[in-house]
């Protein structure tokens, strides 16, 4: 299960795709990469739907707009 900080980061990735995410943030990125929250490439992150179900199951709500 994701700690607090790395839901913090999921917010961002629905958020933004992860642009600008700061480099102390990169190992919580690895480690929900690996745990198949998140997928994309160097440039540009999305959640998958393990990770959208996390952040709705929370009552996380982001604007995707």
């Amino acid at each position: 299960m994701p700690t607090d900080q790395q839901i913090s980061v999921l917010v961002d990735i629905a958020s933004n795709g992860g642009v600008n995410l700061r480099p102390d943030r990169l190992l919580d990125l690895i480690d929900l990469v690996a745990g198949d929250y998140v997928e994309g490439d160097d440039d540009l992150y999305k959640l998958t739907t393990k990770g959208q179900n996390l952040l709705a199951d929370r009552g996380v709500g982001v604007n995707e707009s």
